[in-house]
């Protein structure tokens, strides 16, 4: 099943607020394959913002194990094609 962007935005908006680093983040994770320039289209970011975006998740990642457990939980609900 290919994932939009649309679908990851969705499972993330339910629960935080830096819903678009999330995404950036979770989009570089799920399609590996797209460049920095292609995740930040649907946002209009430039390459620069988006690598900052997904820095700061990765980042805020290896602090807080709460946080990840959160992003590996929206990551398995995403791999196992349930975005709502």
């Amino acid at each position: 099943m290919a994932l939009s962007l649309h679908d990851i935005v969705k499972v993330v908006a339910a629960g935080s607020e830096d819903v678009r680093n999330i995404s950036l983040y979770l989009a570089r994770k799920l399609q590996p394959y797209l460049s920095h320039e292609e995740i930040g289209a649907p946002f209009q970011l430039q390459h620069s913002v988006v690598v900052a975006g997904i820095n700061s998740i990765a980042g805020r990642c290896a602090k807080d194990a709460g946080f990840r457990a959160y992003i590996e939980g929206l990551l398995a609900r995403l791999r196992a094609g349930l975005p709502g």
